[in-house]
């Protein structure tokens, strides 16, 4: 991924984070590709969430490694969607909320030490 000032290695298990203004361009590696699964969001809500040290457009990839549990949540999300139930937007922005704060504390027990 590269941004206007810097170039990142993206690696499997990567949460790539994308903010609103800051340009950015990305593809997969040719001989190999990529599967991804994107959830676009924005709102006051989302605004707060910018202001935590670990969602930040400095550090806009994040190392997590295979987590089957988010995969999961991706899915219910897709699904959801794709059946447009009524109710389902508010369902999937919680399910949203939980997946942004399942890779906050993924990141922060990486680093416990205690």
């Amino acid at each position: 991924m590269e941004t206007k000032d810097r170039k990142f290695e993206i690696e499997s298990g990567s949460i790539l984070l994308l903010f609103p203004g800051v340009w950015h361009r990305y593809r997969p590696n040719l001989k190999t590709g990529w599967t991804e699964h994107y959830i676009g969001f924005n709102g006051d809500f989302a605004s707060e969430l910018y202001r935590n040290p670990i969602l930040n457009s400095d550090n806009p990839i994040l190392k997590i490694g295979f987590q089957e549990e988010l995969l999961i949540k991706f899915n219910d999300v897709f699904l959801m969607i794709y059946e447009g139930k009524p109710g389902c937007q508010q369902i999937c922005a919680g399910k949203t909320i939980y997946i942004l704060g399942k890779i906050i504390s993924i990141l922060r027990n990486s680093e416990f030490t205690g």
